[in-house]
């Protein structure tokens, strides 16, 4: 005898529904669309490679370039303390801490689709001493102020010395400057300034001291008592017939407004410019910081009409009875 078993209609109409939702599955995701990734980045350069710096010195910038977008940067090993890449924009900026060789580092630009690397090669100088001067020549006995500039150091502070040891007077003025009283004889003196900080960082002035005093006499000087204003109103010039060895030159900066002293230069009518020199200062009226700028030339300059041109002629001083001309005064050897 034939058993008919008999399923409930429900049971038929569940195993449809489960097979029908796996076909729609399916049908989704084989109909789905795709994301496409972006090209990876190439041709990564930056601005400045080689890079070199000092030890202490704000650097310029360093800005990469590349084909295709870039969504992050990085380097390998890590940069010289005190620089930094910025992961966003791949920019390197910062100040070095201290001196590094030659090195390379991998910068990779990345994104989705990929990366690309490039390496840069950075040096690091060490910090240095400079000075206003490299040579001078001065009287017997006489004095004259000499400063010192120290970069890729935490402190701008100098010590000085003579070689000959103890050859002449030095007399420190602040962290910057020394005021140097030549020997009573005739010589050649090395005045060194060494930093505080790094006793390998040194400067060299050699200093040769005539065997008698040179005499000298005024070019130019329109100094006066009256009172100052700043920005002289008209250009102060001077003329001279012959050649003339000039050894001092200054400008007064009653009102400086704590500007440090800056640079001095004579221009000819012809265009040809002396200098620039680098000043020193020196205490104006009242004890006024660095109201004199003050420069030893030591140079021949040829006849003719000369202007004189300061760094900062808004802080020059003058007044009426300079004519509206910056006040200044030039001394060159007595013919």
């Amino acid at each position: 005898m034939k058993t008919t078993i008999l399923r409930p209609s429900w049971w038929i109409t569940r195993a449809g529904y489960f097979g029908i939702l796996l076909v729609f599955v399916i049908l989704s995701a084989c109909s789905g669309s795709s994301t496409s990734l972006p090209a990876k980045p190439t041709n990564l350069a930056h601005l400045t490679n080689p890079a070199t710096y000092t030890a202490g010195t704000l650097i310029a910038s360093n800005t990469p370039s590349s084909s295709g977008t870039v969504a992050s940067y990085s380097v390998s090993p890590a940069l010289p303390t005190g620089l930094s890449l910025n992961t966003t924009t791949g920019v390197i900026t910062g100040t070095p801490a201290s001196a590094t060789s030659l090195a390379p580092y991998a910068i990779t630009a990345s994104n989705a689709g990929g990366n690309t690397t490039a390496i840069l090669t950075v040096t690091i100088n060490p910090s240095a001493v400079a000075v206003n001067t490299t040579a001078a020549t001065m009287d017997p006995g006489s004095q004259r102020i000499f400063s010192a500039t120290v970069t890729g150091l935490p402190s701008s502070a100098v010590t000085w010395s003579t070689v000959p040891a103890g050859t002449g007077t030095v007399t420190v003025l602040d962290a910057d400057n020394v005021a140097y009283t030549a020997p009573a004889t005739g010589g050649q003196i090395r005045l060194i300034a060494t930093s505080v900080s790094d006793g390998s960082a040194t400067a060299t002035i050699t200093i040769h001291v005539s065997a008698v005093a040179a005499q000298t006499e005024n070019v130019f000087n329109n100094w006066n008592v009256g009172g100052v204003s700043n920005g002289p109103t008209s250009p102060t010039t001077f003329s001279i017939t012959t050649t003339r060895h000039i050894v001092y030159f200054d400008t007064y900066h009653y009102f400086n407004g704590g500007v440090l002293p800056g640079l001095l230069s004579l221009k000819h009518s012809d265009g040809t410019v002396y200098g620039p020199w680098q000043t020193t200062g020196s205490l104006g009226q009242g004890g006024v910081l660095n109201a004199s700028w003050i420069c030893y030339p030591d140079m021949d300059i040829k006849a003719g009409t000369y202007t004189v041109i300061d760094s900062d002629p808004s802080t020059w001083s003058y007044d009426s009875e300079s004519s509206g001309e910056g006040f200044s005064h030039i001394m060159a050897l007595t013919l």
